[in-house]
């Protein structure tokens, strides 16, 4: 069950979303959504695997953009957006997406699904780069998406996020990541 301190929003309040095709995946199909699972052994961001991960409209220099082409002009890494049109993505009304916007509400989903793991000794191109890692415990993803269809990290939540040692370290703009797949793309 979702903790009673984290907000939830229902799919019918959610302003559009937008997701950005990549070369090896240009359409969805949802009869293929990848179910959510743990961060991949190799991900120094500790982002979750599998799920999809979409991002609201900005203004950014004075244009609307997704919030992923503005991190990604504000990061100089606008290759990494393929160039392939965004597509939008409307949730289902009943979905239910927990919201952190506040460092209290990932406390209270991370006390609500712990999962643990063997301490992490970082490679050693990780060292001195990036200034978190791997948790000794982390976020049970699998176990959340059993209550929640999406997790939403507000513009607020980042201004903690990276500069805490959570697993939500690496997480660069406002997004809302799918743990199931209870939207349609358009």
């Amino acid at each position: 069950m979702i903790p009673e301190d984290v907000p939830v929003v229902f799919g019918a309040g959610m302003l559009p979303l937008w997701w950005h095709p990549r070369p090896e995946r240009p359409t969805y199909e949802p009869g293929l959504f990848e179910p959510t699972g743990p961060p991949r052994e190799d991900s120094a961001n500790r982002k979750p695997s599998g799920g999809l991960w979409t991002s609201p409209m900005v203004t950014y220099r004075g244009r609307e953009m997704t919030a992923y082409e503005a991190w990604a002009h504000g990061e100089e890494r606008v290759a990494t957006l393929y160039h392939l049109p965004a597509r939008q993505v409307t949730a289902l009304p009943h979905a239910v997406v927990a919201v952190i916007d506040a460092p209290e509400h990932w406390k209270a989903l991370y006390a609500a699904f712990p999962l643990r793991h063997e301490p992490w000794v970082p490679p050693a191109w990780h060292i001195g780069r990036y200034p978190f890692g791997p948790q000794e415990e982390d976020l049970d993803w699998a176990g959340l998406a059993a209550h929640a269809d999406a997790l939403a990290l507000t513009g607020t939540a980042l201004s903690w996020s990276n500069t805490s040692l959570t697993s939500l370290a690496g997480w660069d703009m406002p997004t809302v990541y799918w743990l199931r797949p209870r939207f349609t793309v358009h």
